[in-house]
Parts: C-alpha cells; structure tokens; sequence
C-alpha cells in the first residue's frame, strides 16, 4: 500500500526486496503477491518477513561503513498506527467495508499487514525508542489476536504475520505480562493448533515462529 511503502521509504528501507526479483510496475506486483496467498504462494507476509531479514543486514553493512542510519519514519510511526486504529474503530460496523464475504476479508488482512510493516520499520531506528516499540508492538498483538478466530486463509496469514512482527519486538517479561491478561487467553494453545493442522503452509510456518518465541518464557506461562 501507499502506506506500507511511505513508512520504509521513511525509515530507509528504499527498497523492498521481494519485490526486486521482477521487473511489473510496482501495484502489480502488490496484487500478484495478494493474490498468490490464497493458494500458498509467495504473499506480503513473506515480504515483510524478508524486508527484516534485509534491514538488519543493509543496516550492519551501512554502520561498518561508517554511514549515518536515520530513521525520519519514528516521529509518524505513532500517529499513523493509532490513526489507523481510530478509522478502523470508527468504521468497523460499516458493512459496506468489512461484511462482503472474501472481498472484507482481504481489506482486513490488508490492514493487518500495514500495521506490522508500521512496527517493522519503526524497530529499525536506535534503542532510544524501544518504550514506543514496545507499546505499538503489544498494541499490535492484542488488535490482531481479536480477529483469530476467522476461518479466511488470507486473513489468519495476516493475523500470525501481526502475531509474529509483534512479539519479535517484545522483550521476555513484556510478552510474558501480555499473555497472561485475560484477553489473550488461549493464544499459545491456538498457535500449536494451527501450526500443527493448518492446511496453509505459510500459517503453520508463522505459528511456529511464533511459538518459538514462546520458549524463553515457559516459566513465566504455568498455566496459560
């Protein structure tokens, strides 16, 4: 989205690596990746998932050489995450958006999927904004951990990507502290669920990942 694209031109992330292997013009490609998730192919989740694979090696390589990273993203990260937030809230009961069967389902996920490259690209900037990190990180959780229940392939994709850009960006004790709130109930035991028995490759992968990031923590969870 222009978004999506807005937030890691801010950040520095000038290039979009799963989007360099073809030539199309770029809403093309967009909705070819869209496109292909419904049948397991290559989706926007692998894009981000690859763009934090690239950021942390382009960021590596720029300190070495001694150049200036500058993240102009971190002073909009907020605004527009919660800004997003705010539409949605006030939207959500508009049928005309969200109750059209697959076509809602793909505009949420769609929604999703910005809200994690919002959180993806304001980690790539110093230690100094880890408290607002930390905040959109678990805002972005407990937002997308509403919507798991959907039975839309597409969607549940988006759903586990927000899941694992969220937690990725949460230190131990935060994520630990999250989970155990009421509203997050069930999250570890759905998460096994899927990457067990979900049909969709993509998801079972994601849901691992997810659960990996549990195992640091399995102290902290008795009971969840």
């Amino acid at each position: 989205t222009v978004v999506e694209q807005a937030a890691f031109e801010l950040s520095g992330m000038t290039q979009i690596p799963a989007r360099q292997e073809s030539s199309a013009p770029q809403q093309q490609k967009l909705e070819e990746q869209q496109d292909a998730s419904r049948g397991g192919g290559e989706t926007t989740v692998g894009w981000v998932l690859k763009t934090r694979r690239w950021r942390r090696t382009t960021t590596t390589t720029r300190r070495k050489r001694g150049d200036v990273v500058v993240n102009r993203f971190v002073p909009h990260a907020a605004p527009w995450f919660y800004g997003m937030i705010g539409r949605f809230v006030q939207k959500k009961d508009d049928t005309a958006l969200w109750a059209r069967g697959a076509n809602g389902a793909r505009l949420l996920s769609r929604f999703l999927t910005t809200l994690a490259c919002l959180v993806e690209c304001l980690s790539s900037s110093s230690s100094l904004v880890v408290v607002e990190l930390t905040a959109l990180a678990r805002d972005l959780v407990e937002f997308a951990w509403s919507f798991s229940t959907t039975n839309d392939t597409e969607l549940r994709s988006s759903v586990l990507l927000a899941l694992s850009v969220g937690f990725s960006h949460l230190r131990v004790e935060s994520a630990a502290e999250l989970l155990l709130q009421s509203s997050m109930h069930g999250l570890p035991q759905t998460l096994h669920q899927i990457a067990m028995d979900d049909s969709n490759p993509r998801c079972r992968d994601l849901a691992s990942n997810v659960l990996k990031s549990f195992e640091g923590m399995k102290f902290m969870l008795q009971g969840v």
